[in-house]
């Protein structure tokens, strides 16, 4: 089981701190949900984990309330070709 400081979810450097292996977990439906993460964080977060090769399929992540702006195809690419179920604000990019 991972454990995580939600108290950091708006700093830039949080990426770090999920970039890890997630290949044993089989949902994060609470873990980002309003959590006041930042777009950049979140879209390094995404980026890093569609990019990461441990991806899993059929993956739950909640992130309600929190926006992603430039990553697009990393977002599409886990829902689209991983069958990740994201529940997060959409694309805030102007």
């Amino acid at each position: 089981m991972y454990t995580y400081n939600l108290s950091s979810l708006a700093e830039p450097d949080f990426f770090d701190s999920v970039s890890g292996n997630i290949t044993n977990m089989n949902s994060m439906f609470y873990m980002f949900n309003s959590s006041g993460m930042f777009d950049l964080p979140y879209d390094d977060t995404l980026i890093g984990w569609s990019q990461s090769g441990l991806v899993q399929n059929n993956f739950t992540l909640g992130a309600s309330g929190v926006y992603f702006c430039n990553a697009d195809a990393e977002h599409d690419d886990l829902v689209n070709n991983y069958g990740w179920m994201i529940d997060d604000a959409g694309d805030n990019c102007p």
